[in-house]
Formats: C-alpha cells, sequence, structure tokens
C-alpha cells in the first residue's frame, strides 16, 4: 500500500518528533504500510535514535538502511529501491505530518488514477527560544512553506510545483523513468551544498508523461526550521541555488511549452547566456548599492543572486548545454511513447 522514506543527514535531534507524528497517524489500520530511515552518511547516531523511537510504538514495520553517497536524490534513490509499496510518500526529517496525512493521501491516489503525485502545504514551526526575522515570511516558499495553490487542484502552469517534502508518488511510475535511462542531474541538497530541484525534475518528467501532480491543503505539515536556517546569507545561498537549478529546469520546460518565446531562447545557448547576463546586469544596475553592500532581508539582493546562480550554471555548461538538451529530449520522446503503450 504505502511506503514512508526518510532521508538523514545528522538527524538524531531532529528525527523522534516526525517519527512520532508518523507513529500518530490516524485512519491506517487495516492498511499495510512501512517506514524506512534511509541513513545518507550521518556521522551521528541517527539509525540508533530511529530504531530507539520507533520501539517505544511500532505501528509498522521499521527498515534502517545506509546510502554512503551524499545527496537527496542518491538517498531517495536507495530508499526507493527496497521499498516494498506502490505508494511513495517522501518526508524529510523536520516534517510533522497531520494526523489524517497518510489515509488522506491513500485516498487521493485511490480516486484520481492519472495523479503520479501529490502534496499539500507547509507550515513553518520553531523551537520557543527561536528568533524569526522579520524577511521570512516573504521567502518562506524556499523553504517549503506555505500554499502552492489557492484550493485544491491539478498544477498545469509552468511556475506551479510540489513540494519535495511530503510529496507522493506512484513507484511504478517513477519505475518506468529509470528504466528509460533516467539520470538525474540535480542531487539536492548535500552536507556543504544548498542546492534543490530534484523535486521539480521529478514534477516536469510526470508531466512530459501526461500524469497530473495534485495540490490539496488538506495535507498538510509543519516544517522544523532551525535558527541556522534563518540567517540571511543562507538565504542568499539558497536563491544562488535556486538560480542554478533553474537553468537544468529549463531544458524540461522546453518541452511542456514548446512554442513559447522563453523556450525559443532557450534552445540556444548563447541566446541563452546573453539573456541571463543582460538580465543580471540590469539587476546590478537597477538594485545598486544592494548588489554591492548587501542589506539584510532585502529581496533585491536576494533576487541578484538567483540571477548570479544562473548566470554561473549558463557559464559551467556552456560546452554541454546542446548535449543535455538533446538527452532530455529523447527521455522525453522515450517516455511519452512508453505511456502512449501503457495507456
Amino acid at each position: 500500500m504505502l511506503s514512508v522514506i526518510i532521508c538523514c543527514y545528522n538527524s538524531a535531534s531532529r528525527l523522534p518528533a516526525t517519527l512520532q507524528h508518523l507513529q500518530a497517524q490516524e485512519g491506517m489500520e487495516g492498511k499495510t504500510w512501512e517506514v524506512i530511515v534511509v541513513d545518507n552518511a550521518s556521522k551521528d547516531n541517527t539509525s540508533i535514535v530511529a530504531q530507539n523511537c520507533w520501539q517505544t510504538k511500532p505501528v509498522a514495520p521499521l527498515i534502517l538502511v545506509h546510502e554512503p553517497v551524499a545527496g537527496l536524490a542518491n538517498a531517495r534513490k536507495k530508499g526507493l529501491a527496497i521499498a516494498q509499496y506502490e505508494l511513495i510518500c517522501f518526508v524529510d526529517d523536520d516534517n510533522l505530518l497531520a494526523a489524517n496525512y497518510l489515509s488522506k493521501v491513500i485516498d487521493i491516489m485511490q480516486t484520481y488514477p492519472n495523479v503520479a503525485a501529490c502534496g499539500g502545504e507547509g507550515i513553518a514551526a520553531f523551537a520557543p527560544e527561536t528568533v524569526v526575522p522579520a524577511w521570512f515570511p516573504r521567502f518562506s516558499n524556499g523553504y517549503a512553506v506555505g500554499k502552492q495553490a489557492p484550493e485544491a487542484k491539478v498544477l498545469t502552469g509552468e511556475k506551479e510545483f510540489l513540494y519535495g517534502a511530503g510529496m507522493a508518488i506512484r513507484k511504478k511510475i517513477w519505475e518506468e523513468i529509470e528504466n528509460m535511462g533516467f539520470e538525474s542531474m540535480l542531487l539536492g541538497r548535500t552536507a556543504d551544498k544548498i542546492t534543490s530541484g530534484e523535486d521539480l525534475e521529478m514534477g516536469y518528467l510526470f508531466r512530459l508523461m501526461g500524469y497530473d501532480l495534485y495540490y490539496t491543503p488538506e495535507l498538510s505539515f509543519q516544517h522544523l526550521i532551525p535558527a541556522n536556517r534563518l540567517t540571511w546569507d543562507y538565504v542568499k545561498k539558497l536563491k544562488k541555488g535556486f538560480g542554478s537549478s533553474a537553468v537544468y529546469h529549463g531544458f524540461y520546460k522546453n518541452l511542456l511549452t514548446p512554442h513559447s518565446f522563453r523556450t525559443t531562447i532557450r534552445r540556444v545557448w548563447w541566446l541563452e547566456f546573453l539573456l541571463v547576463l543582460a538580465v543580471f546586469g540590469a539587476k546590478f544596475i537597477l538594485f545598486f548599492p544592494f548588489s554591492v553592500i548587501d542589506q539584510e532581508g532585502n529581496w533585491r539582493s536576494a533576487s541578484w543572486q538567483h540571477s548570479w546562480g544562473r548566470v554561473l550554471t549558463l557559464w559551467q555548461l556552456r560546452y554541454h548545454y546542446h548535449q543535455i538538451q538533446e538527452k532530455v529530449s529523447i527521455l522525453a520522446k522515450k517516455l511519452q511513447k512508453n505511456s502512449t503503450n501503457l495507456s
């Protein structure tokens, strides 16, 4: 029925609350499910803490597995490889699921057979002693916090996506993608890098196959945000990482919106580089002095970091840009053909 996958890196202090909320899930009586904790090269006692915590109330089988290669995508791949059930729910080590979350996921996936992935609303939560910066609400979306749409709906817009935190998918569809030779270009966050976007990459692939992404605020979870992620330096690194990931997302957007003006630009490296460089230069001038003299909480500084991330990544890909574009295009055609044959 359902496998919950929790990817962990040095999660000993965060994991107990996450597991306790899983132990408190309602409406799971008579349903087969399991919890998989992937220890992703942790240097603390994450695995021991997980085992001790779960033993207090083992409402479902707990499976502990180690993934020595750092990166969220690597950890998820390991978890998916051993998952026994068709439905997969990714839960971060700092996510506290609402009591009906898992049962609601099962209801949605059974009701809407064309939905390949569903997700919900993240609600920010902080330790009592944490001082929340005044700028946090403006940048909360980057922390997987807030609504993805005003109401429950199938996401179809180019900029609409599901948070990876709490996202549920159909394992069979993901295996079809992997069997076609897919390799993620975005490994997700590691111990020393704040990058992201692998969740959007997954969503783009589902949509290219003709499947739906479904969002509903009825799926909600608290996202515990530690004080060390509430610094302005962290936000700037986050925005720079988003800018870098946006370059890779562009390869998928080209296929989803093949006739748009932006797609015409993105198809040619030097046109895309010149456009992004022009935007970067314009922001540098228009946002001066915030582009040089940083001011905490100023959206101009964060926006400039986003553009800088795009410029750097495009330059790094200058010799491989068109090869990557062709590789993604070939994969998409295989997936679309396979999806048609299955239907």
